[in-house]
């Protein structure tokens, strides 16, 4: 899709025709008690005529929405920071790659550039080029006589009340919503992803899989325990190494749509998987991304402290933005940019600030994450929808409003899980312990429970003083960063860094560090696709 430069093409959105209005869908668009699509198009158009207004609150989903009554665009995505689209001067689009070629400025935005070398993606609805924009869904945009003007949708921020009374309740209505799609589900050994699925196969029929050829890995073996609890089989998709050439970082280039670095073996995995999905014919994907927002996940700096009227800034930056802290190879002029980034990176937090120190951690994961989120979702759209409904900006506001002893333990998320599947809920997760609410499985959990937090002290720690996150294991038993650095395009990249006043005259392709390395890969095949 692309509206610029007195262009206008749809591809890859559905059109509904009603009445005088053409409305324009990517992704999926639900009111509760209504099914995804036409139906909630319908309902839509019938308020819209009623009321004149948009009732943005009540949409969920993960979308795209374009209005054209004849006169004007109104352009929208959900409300959760799921749907995206990109915004210039000289237009919008779904396809980042697509708007660079119509954009004017094509410098290189450096704070982004900062960002995506040292914490790994880019923030704040910022994009690599200075004057292009992710989408806010906090607003919605209007285009008229080629001028874009942008309005707040007012749905209010998380630390607002929540429309949802009843979690399982809500999860039904995802279930009715979705009842005519082709649902697959990424299921893993944790929470996250067995809260979606308890909740949601209940009433709606969806498989589940996860990718790896590693069998022996927790994640794959947990993950068949709780498929099976759920009466599902679980399909395990064994991604093979792939032939690493420079033909293969431009298609992992391509699937990125130019926004990040995808040069890593987890993003090869993904693709493979969304492919071979998407050739099944499953045209929705779920996962349980968004679950730390309804657990006490990036609270844990503070523990037991979860109610101080203090929110240490440069702390949560420390661990939880800037977790491995590496010595860059940053020209001058870049490490005066990095340090002006990471100070306005911290001014942007405190903006964010609520009244408790983890009612803070909530927002800033909310916010921060978004972009995180919005860029994964655009990339899987060239094949399914993808909908993360622990993203679903009501859920996250009932999580956020919950009492924090609600939140320890995985407390809220165990009531949710044993409510829906007690069978389920008694499998235990990689992390030694159920997620079963009954009291006796509770009692038994807790020294799985001392055992996770004493890992992730020891995994800060190490972090912090050694540089290496320890007990982490993979699904995959390959990788592809050897393979990388020995293409005759990375030393190229790593020159046209360093030509570009981004990195040291120093820096060597043999030693350079591989964040640094992807990065600057990506750098070169950006601005040489928009030579």
């Amino acid at each position: 899709m692309i509206i610029a430069n007195k262009k206008e093409e749809f591809s890859g959105f559905t059109k509904y025709l009603l009445g005088e209005k053409q409305y324009y869908l990517k992704g999926g668009m639900f009111f509760r008690g209504e099914r995804a699509g036409y139906d909630s198009i319908k309902k839509l158009d019938q308020i819209y005529k009623e009321n004149k207004c948009i009732p943005f609150g009540d949409l969920f989903g993960s979308f795209v929405l374009i209005i054209n009554n004849g006169e004007q665009y109104v352009l929208f995505t959900d409300n959760s920071n799921m749907g995206s689209f990109f915004i210039a001067s000289e237009g919008v689009s779904d396809d980042f790659l697509l708007l660079a070629k119509e954009t004017e400025n094509k410098t290189l935005n450096l704070e982004s550039v900062c960002e995506m070398i040292t914490i790994g993606t880019v923030y704040f609805n910022k994009t690599l080029l200075q004057d292009i924009f992710l989408s806010d869904s906090n607003n919605y945009y209007i285009i008229k006589n080629s001028r874009i003007e942008t309005f707040s949708k007012e749905i209010g921020d998380i630390d607002t009340p929540s429309s949802i009374t009843n979690v399982v309740d809500f999860f039904d209505d995802i279930a009715f919503a979705l009842q005519d799609e082709t649902v697959t589900q990424s299921l893993t050994g944790g929470y996250d992803s067995r809260m979606v699925f308890a909740a949601l196969s209940r009433k709606l029929d969806l498989d589940v899989f996860i990718s790896g050829d590693n069998i022996n890995d927790p994640d794959i073996k947990q993950a068949n325990l709780t498929a099976n609890a759920g009466n599902k089989k679980l399909d395990i998709i064994k991604v093979e190494k792939p032939a690493v050439t420079e033909q293969f970082l431009r298609e992992m280039f391509a699937f990125s749509n130019g926004t990040k670095d995808y040069f890593s073996k987890g993003q090869v995995r993904i693709k493979a998987f969304l492919e071979y999905k998407s050739k099944q014919g499953y045209n929705y994907y779920l996962t349980g991304d968004g679950g730390p927002r309804h657990k006490d996940w990036n609270w844990i700096q503070d523990f037991p402290f979860y109610r101080m009227k203090k929110t240490n800034l440069s702390r949560y930056y420390t661990q939880q933005v800037e977790i491995v802290k590496k010595v860059y190879p940053f020209s001058d002029n870049m490490m005066q940019e990095y340090h002006l980034m990471k100070d306005n990176f911290i001014k942007q937090l405190s903006f964010m600030k609520k009244p408790l120190n983890t009612q803070s951690y909530d927002a800033f994961g909310f916010t921060l994450n978004s972009g995180i989120v919005k860029i994964a979702i655009n990339s899987a759209s060239k094949y399914v929808t993808a909908y993360f409904p622990l993203w679903e900006r009501e859920l996250v506001k009932y999580a956020y409003a919950l009492p924090r002893r609600k939140r320890f333990f995985n407390i809220y998320m165990r009531d949710v899980i044993t409510k829906c599947n007690p069978d389920i809920a008694k499998v235990k997760t990689v992390y030694h312990m159920t997620s079963s609410s009954q009291l006796k499985y509770k009692l038994l959990d807790v020294f799985g429970f001392l055992e996770q937090y004493m890992v992730r002290a020891l995994r800060y720690l190490g972090r912090k003083f050694l540089k290496k996150t320890f007990f982490v294991g993979g699904v995959e038993t390959w990788d592809i960063m050897d393979k990388v650095r020995e293409l005759p395009i990375s030393e190229r990249a790593i020159e046209y860094c360093k030509d570009k006043n981004i990195l040291r005259d120093d820096v060597n392709i043999d030693t350079v560090d591989y964040g640094v390395l992807a990065a600057s890969l990506h750098i070169l095949l950006l601005m040489e696709y928009l030579e």
